[in-house]
């Protein structure tokens, strides 16, 4: 498993020695996590893990995301919780880092770990908050709540989370034995494709 750097915070306002960072070495973190994101999307695992370590190495903050992304490629969701968990200790002001280990925790059926992730992305600023709200509630009603998941959906105002958010609705009124409310929507969304 993969092992964080210690002691060290990551951030673009200083190094470890307090002097700025220049904006060449902005540029490079950027560029080398565009090329990062390039090896997940061509499954290039490996590569994509070289070039985190060194993302990490130069303390940007996109190495935990892009390392976790190539672990679940891999299919290692521990791997990936591991890092995540990393990943917010180092920088817990970083919600994506939080959504991704609430997805993680989710996906191995820790529904109260997810749930306590997905609280903890809700705290940061510059959150998706629809994006959150959406799986709080698949957890709640991969938990056989569906009273929470309607909830949490009503919550969503962001229309382009519609159809993800229709079919986990869907699923919550079958759950609660509304079947006929359950088609009309399932019939509204096949008609709206």
């Amino acid at each position: 498993t993969r092992k964080c750097l210690q002691n060290s915070r990551l951030s673009f306002s200083t190094v470890e020695d307090g002097a700025e960072i220049s904006e060449d070495h902005i540029k490079k973190c950027k560029d080398l996590a565009a090329r990062s994101f390039y090896f997940v999307n061509e499954e290039k695992f490996e590569k994509t893990l070289d070039v985190a370590k060194k993302l990490e190495e130069l303390k940007y903050t996109a190495a935990f995301e892009i390392a976790g992304l190539a672990y679940l490629g891999m299919g290692e969701h521990e791997s990936a919780v591991e890092t995540f968990e990393c990943g917010v200790v180092q920088v817990p002001s970083l919600w994506t880092n939080w959504s991704l280990l609430g997805d993680c925790r989710s996906d191995l059926e820790d529904y109260d770990g997810a749930n306590e992730a997905y609280g903890r992305a809700l705290e940061c600023s510059e959150v998706d908050v629809n994006s959150i709200r959406l799986n709080q509630a698949a957890v709640a009603a991969m938990r056989g709540n569906s009273e929470e998941s309607l909830t949490l959906l009503d919550l969503m105002t962001d229309l382009d989370y519609f159809f993800p958010s229709a079919a986990i609705r869907v699923g919550s009124l079958r759950g609660l034995g509304r079947l006929d409310e359950a088609l009309t929507l399932a019939d509204e969304c096949l008609d709206m494709e």
